[in-house]
């Protein structure tokens, strides 16, 4: 196999979750076993979404990733750098969770195999968040994606837990004190010799999986 080497957010968020997910788990006070997890590594939900004046769209942008763990669904953005900024998150990003939130209850709340009555079940929830944020039209790849994940987050825990995933690359890098009702955890990656590069692990590999 080559040695895969990356940098910044996206690499440090890929490392940490093949190489550190058990330490996450810990961290998140979770017990379970990190095999019996299912973790979505940078899911997209389309772009941003609708401006405060429209036009109306389905999409609400990408997390870092999503951890369903036998306990618990987490939430997570994934930061690597902090300067003291007084907002850690942007409404944006803070959206994306209430919106994702609001998919993966009504879905638990009602499973349905149906999208388009699923659709037209959470347009008003969504409506509520945002007056021009529509749900994802049946047939779209938005919709296909979002019904993948929700099918296999019904079988993780009950809870939903937003979470702030600071990555230090030395034991100098602080993260933020408070994020709002976000837990924030930190993981130490491993970096390469004196560089901010780290190894990106064989994921089919990370817990002695050999098939």
């Amino acid at each position: 196999m080559p040695i895969i080497l990356g940098y910044g957010e996206d690499s440090l968020t890929l490392h940490a979750l093949a190489d550190g997910l058990a330490d996450i788990l810990h961290q998140l006070g979770d017990n379970s076993d990190p095999a019996r997890s299912v973790v979505f590594f940078r899911p997209s939900f389309g772009r941003k979404g609708p401006g405060a004046n429209g036009p109306a769209s389905a999409q609400f942008g990408e997390f870092d990733a999503i951890i369903g763990s036998p306990k618990t669904v987490y939430l997570g953005e994934g930061k690597w750098k902090f300067a003291g900024d007084e907002h850690v998150l942007d409404e944006i990003q803070l959206r994306r969770h209430r919106v994702f939130r609001a998919y993966l209850e009504e879905h638990r709340r009602q499973s349905s195999n149906n999208w388009a009555e699923f659709e037209a079940r959470m347009k008003p929830l969504l409506q509520r968040e945002h007056p021009y944020l529509n749900p994802a039209p049946m047939g779209t790849g938005l919709a296909r994606n979002l019904a993948y994940i929700l099918r296999h987050l019904d079988e993780c825990g009950p809870e939903i837990v937003d979470v702030l995933m600071f990555w230090r690359l030395s034991n100098a890098d602080r993260p933020p004190l408070t994020c709002g009702n976000f837990r924030i955890i930190t993981h130490l990656c491993a970096r390469e010799e004196d560089s901010d590069f780290v190894r990106l692990p064989d994921s089919a590999n990370a817990y002695g999986n050999s098939g």
